[in-house]
């Protein structure tokens, strides 16, 4: 069975286990990926004077649908198998796959800037993001640890130490 679009789509958890993503959000990235391979195909399209045949001719492509196109960047990334492996599931040889990673994965780049979701690459953004992460989870946790106790976070006010007694009836509540 050959890996398509048009056979995932109708199967959640295979969908989302080739992909990482369920079929909503795929279609949220299918409009922009879309977008994305028209401006790749017209930026990399050589003139009609240069070309031997017109735009369109000669065989036809094992992913001739945007579905299926991103379905194979995105099987490729979720799980990175072999390029051999990948093209034997998409009925393909081995050098058209790689060919075929190469292009997408631009492609996949191009759309996911578009979304405003492109990883960031400086490792200095990347650790002051992860700071500010981390600031935020603790303050959340000490909130949650306040609330546990049965405290209010208004009612936050600097205190030197808590008795045993607070922390069993926090617990208590907690078990009830």
């Amino acid at each position: 069975m050959e890996l398509r679009y048009d056979n995932l789509k109708d199967k959640p958890e295979a969908f989302l286990a080739f992909t990482g993503l369920n079929t909503k959000e795929f279609q949220i990235l299918l409009h922009a990926f879309t977008l994305a391979w028209e401006h790749y195909v017209q930026q990399n399209n050589l003139p009609a004077e240069l070309r031997q045949r017109d735009y369109g001719g000669g065989r036809k492509a094992r992913l001739e649908t945007c579905e299926d196109k991103l379905l194979f960047i995105l099987v490729y990334f979720k799980t990175y198998p072999l390029q051999e492996v990948l093209a034997f599931h998409f009925d393909m040889s081995q050098s058209q796959a790689c060919e075929w990673i190469h292009i997408l994965s631009e492609v996949l780049r191009m759309s996911l800037n578009a979304l405003g979701h492109i990883p960031e690459r400086d490792a200095k953004k990347v650790k002051e993001l992860l700071e500010s992460y981390m600031d935020l989870l603790n303050v959340l946790m000490a909130r949650r640890v306040l609330l546990l106790m049965g405290q209010s976070v208004a009612d936050n006010a600097p205190r030197i130490r808590k008795s045993k007694s607070v922390y069993t009836v926090a617990r208590r509540k907690l078990i009830r």
